[in-house]
Parts: structure tokens; sequence; C-alpha cells
């Protein structure tokens, strides 16, 4: 999915004020790569947040995961 967000991402699809504020942190090459990224790691956390039935074993991945980041 990370793939399909960057061939159709473009940068000027994002709002204004934000691009201009990654731009200065980031650069203008890097935003998109990094909002896939984000969309990447938020996906994973969502997954494993939403296991059912959470086990500790799954609950410690998540916490491993989330402090990673």
């Amino acid at each position: 999915m990370p793939f399909l967000l960057r061939c159709f991402l473009k940068f000027q699809y994002i709002k204004a004020e934000i691009s201009k504020k990654w731009q200065e942190t980031f650069g203008k090459r890097h935003i998109v790569a990094k909002l896939c990224s984000l969309w990447a790691i938020e996906a994973k956390a969502l997954k494993l947040t939403f296991t059912t039935p959470m086990t500790s074993i799954i609950y410690q991945e998540l916490e491993d995961f989330l402090v990673s980041f």
C-alpha cells in the first residue's frame, strides 16, 4: 500500500500550511516519503491494537513497537 500512496500522493495535495512547515523540516522531496512511512507505522500499530484476542505477547509487541518510534 505505501507504493500506491507514493505513486498517487503528490506534494500539491497537501495543505499549504502543513507543507510549508514540513518543507522547512524535511525538504520538499521527502514529505511524501515521510507521510507514507507514517501511514505504515500507524497501520501496523492499529493492526496490533485491534487484534482479537489481545494476548500478552501481542501487547508486548505493540508496546515495543510504539516505544521504538
